[in-house]
């Protein structure tokens, strides 16, 4: 006698409610365990439509909804996915929804607990154009921009000059693939460091191509961090928002100071990332505003910069 499966062989919709790469990234490998595992014909919109591309040609049993005949805008900020009621459309999950709890675990583990799959780190199999070294030399690709408040960013004084100059020591160039130049808002200034190679307004599969060819990564708590190790590569991230375990840990040198106050992503439910560019939950206007990544100096980034060269050399040699 078969054993009933209520969406095996059904039609089950799968929306991911966050734009952000890392996102994208973090939760997609989970679509298609899940789609695996349940045996079931599995339709995903991802609101990160450029996304698309890399992942369809790699991914071919997975439906890829469109958001012009999906979504609808019913008010200046809402938007309405729109489900076709039909027998076969048996069920949908929402990933990345404000009440979820994926402020306390993992943030890949916030798609396991939602399609009831056991949680391990996984990363999506990326299509790209592989468009050659950008350089003959060897260089390291950094990314020292976040979408997110000031809170995301590294705030040691002049931080990104000091690692550009130690990698050039070492011996490496310095590509920057943030997607601006210019970031400086409220008062604070973001601006790229001296001394780096630019590479502005690239898209996402150029992205890819500049990062397979790089040494290593060293970036935030951001999508370009998780692009990395998308592909494969060493990334030493600088974060201080968020704890080293809620990021990805394969191949990946936290550097967070745990000495200080850190971590209100996980502590604080109300903090808004899309509001006030200058939010700091606990000192905000004070002196200790963004101790979390103030009290990061160079050195420890040193120390995360020498251990990936010893990796790599030693890799080599074997």
């Amino acid at each position: 006698m078969k054993t009933f499966h209520p969406i095996r062989g059904k039609s089950v919709y799968i929306i991911f409610q966050s734009k952000g790469l890392g996102d994208t990234l973090a939760w997609f490998p989970y679509v298609e365990q899940f789609r695996v595992e349940n045996k079931c014909n599995v339709k995903v919109f991802l609101p990160r439509q450029e996304m698309i591309p890399l992942l369809k040609p790699n991914y071919p049993d997975i439906e890829f909804l469109l958001e012009e005949k999906y979504i609808q805008h019913f008010d200046k900020d809402g938007l309405c996915f729109k489900l076709p009621m039909s027998a076969d459309g048996i069920i949908s999950y929402k990933i990345g929804c404000s009440w979820d709890g994926r402020q306390y675990i993992p943030l890949q583990q916030s798609a396991t607990d939602t399609l009831g799959l056991s949680f391990k780190e996984k990363k999506p199999n990326l299509h790209f154009k592989n468009y050659g070294r950008p350089m003959k030399e060897k260089y390291v690709c950094i990314g020292v921009h976040s979408n997110g408040p000031q809170l995301k960013y590294w705030n040691y004084p002049k931080g990104w000059d000091y690692v550009v100059r130690y990698l050039n020591h070492k011996g490496y160039k310095v590509l920057d693939i943030d997607l601006n130049e210019d970031q400086s808002k409220d008062g604070y200034t973001n601006k790229l460091p001296k001394g780096v190679i630019k590479s502005q307004g690239k898209s996402l599969d150029e992205r890819i191509s500049e990062l397979i060819h790089c040494e290593f990564f060293i970036g935030l708590g951001s999508g370009l961090s998780w692009l990395a190790w998308a592909v494969n590569k060493w990334v030493i991230m600088i974060h201080g928002m968020t704890e080293p375990w809620f990021e990805f840990q394969h191949k990946c040198i936290h550097v967070h100071n745990s000495e200080v106050c850190n971590g209100c992503w996980h502590r604080d439910e109300t903090l808004n990332l899309k509001g006030d560019w200058n939010v700091c939950p606990d000192y905000k206007g004070t002196e200790r505003e963004f101790e979390c990544s103030k009290e990061i100096d160079p050195p420890m980034v040193f120390s995360a910069i020498d251990k990936i060269i010893d990796d790599i050399r030693d890799k080599k040699r074997v």
